[in-house]
């Protein structure tokens, strides 16, 4: 039973690395575009839709008609291109989500007769215009122009939430910050206008708390940055505020304790040192067992773009990042509740030539997508498996150091040195976790059910996995 498993074993890893350079990271076949010199990386989003496909947005090249243009590309599993939009945008996508229903909504600018204005579009499945939704009859007179600011959200009604800036020159007596627009696209107009001008003269991020609560993340008139909450009828939440200093919030995510992680370019949050990341608790307040230390740097520059929830309970990073904590990482890192470094990332040859990563988005609990620019041309690549364990050198280079097998429902661990471990069930459910001190420990398993496991040895900055399956 033993040699038959571990020489399943062996053939199930050596499969999953046989994949171009060694890895199972790659580009999506029909994803490189041409860079535009005048794009902003703000304005480049990727997201996965509901049937396993990638949507990306931003200012592209199009090569069959020699010209720059605003689109949304949906990609299906095999990186070829199966829907398009040509919606006539004039300026860049400054958020795009997605509803329940596979529908894309975004917002941008546009204008009429000389005079900009903010506006929510919605696609279809196939990404041709829904021309059921229409947010710009009721809000073209009060809705500002992007400009470079703004957010979008939805709750859970289907309802979208839509963060502007203050307009330039003469203000309509009705205009507001933020909007909460009906399923239809219809204004909501019962959504209470609780912000007065010192609150919000840019609008950087929105995201809807379980509660049904509206976190709003701007830039004061004095300057001064801030997070609001507004209740869910628009009206402001006094007991809520949380302050910024040295940069602002662009985003925000609440996680499964209903805390809310925040991410941008700040180096202070609460009057405490917080670069980049911070998490709060309910009420604002800081939740120091979360400690990012020096984080991400002093730089202004560097910038969280993208946080997301990563399998069992860590968090995805990603941005114009190059440290945490003083140790390397190339654009993303994900981290461990406490705010530790879970695994750094060095990205094997297909990656090489990847300078910038604009957007960043979970597919399922092993798979992320990237999307960024490669020496001088935009790609959008997936990684899985082994990469997001490790590296791929890392895992595959030496088969011998660590060794897991089942043998009558008992799971024995071995480590040729002294180790740490976790397993894990397929579905990312984390099932177990110890230290190697004698480098082997024998767990029984009987009442696990029938399924693959990986376990992950953690020893001296080095991970490696084995995979075993329970029948």
């Amino acid at each position: 039973m033993k040699t038959t498993l571990t020489l399943f074993l062996m053939f199930f890893v050596l499969g999953l690395s046989a994949q171009p350079d060694g890895s199972i990271a790659h580009i999506l076949k029909e994803s490189e575009f041409k860079k535009c010199p005048y794009a902003s990386a703000e304005s480049y989003n990727v997201l996965p839709d509901k049937k396993g496909n990638l949507i990306a947005s931003g200012l592209f090249y199009i090569q069959e008609e020699g010209l720059y243009d605003d689109r949304v590309i949906k990609f299906n599993e095999e990186g070829i291109i199966i829907a398009e939009s040509k919606t006539g945008a004039m300026l860049p996508f400054y958020k795009v989500l997605l509803q329940e229903d596979n529908k894309v909504v975004y917002f941008t600018s546009t204008y009429e007769n000389g005079v900009p204005y903010g506006k929510v579009v919605r696609l279809n499945e196939d990404l041709t215009v829904d021309k059921g939704f229409n947010s710009a009859s009721e809000v073209r007179d009060i809705m500002p122009a992007v400009n470079g600011a703004g957010a979008i959200a939805i709750d859970k009604q289907n309802r979208i939430y839509v963060g502007g800036m203050k307009r330039l020159g003469p203000e309509p007596e009705n205009e507001r910050f933020i909007y909460r627009l009906l399923p239809d696209g219809s204004l909501d107009k019962d959504f209470q206008n609780a912000l007065p001008t010192q609150v919000n003269t840019y609008t950087y991020g929105i995201t809807v708390q379980n509660d049904g609560k509206i976190l709003v993340a701007g830039v004061t008139t004095s300057n001064s940055s801030s997070i609001i909450r507004l209740n869910e009828n628009g009206s402001l939440d006094e007991t809520f505020n949380v302050s910024l200093a040295g940069g602002n919030a662009f985003n925000m995510l609440i996680d499964h304790e209903n805390r809310i992680l925040v991410g941008g370019t700040f180096t202070d949050c609460n009057g405490q040192p917080a670069h980049k990341l911070t998490r709060l608790f309910q009420d604002g307040t800081t939740d120091i067992a979360f400690s990012t230390g020096s984080g991400f740097g002093d730089y202004h520059d560097y910038k969280i773009r993208n946080l997301w929830l990563h399998e069992n309970g860590k968090i995805g990073v990603s941005g114009y990042i190059y440290q945490y904590k003083n140790d390397y990482i190339k654009e993303f890192a994900i981290l461990n509740d406490d705010g530790s470094l879970w695994k750094s990332y060095k990205w094997n040859s297909v990656f090489d030539d990847l300078s910038s990563v604009y957007s960043m988005c979970k597919i399922n609990d092993d798979e992320l997508a990237v999307f960024g620019l490669f020496g001088s041309t935009y790609k959008i690549g997936q990684i899985g498996g082994g990469v997001i364990a490790g590296t791929t050198e890392q895992i595959f280079e030496d088969v011998s150091s660590n060794k897991a097998w089942l043998s009558n429902n008992t799971l024995e661990l071995y480590s040729k040195e002294s180790a740490d471990y976790e397993i894990y069930s397929v579905t990312g459910k984390l099932v177990a976790r110890g230290s190697l001190k004698d480098k082997k420990e024998n767990l029984s398993v009987s009442d696990w059910p029938n399924a693959l496991y990986i376990i992950y040895f953690y020893s001296k900055e080095v991970i490696t996995s084995k995979k075993v399956v329970k029948n």
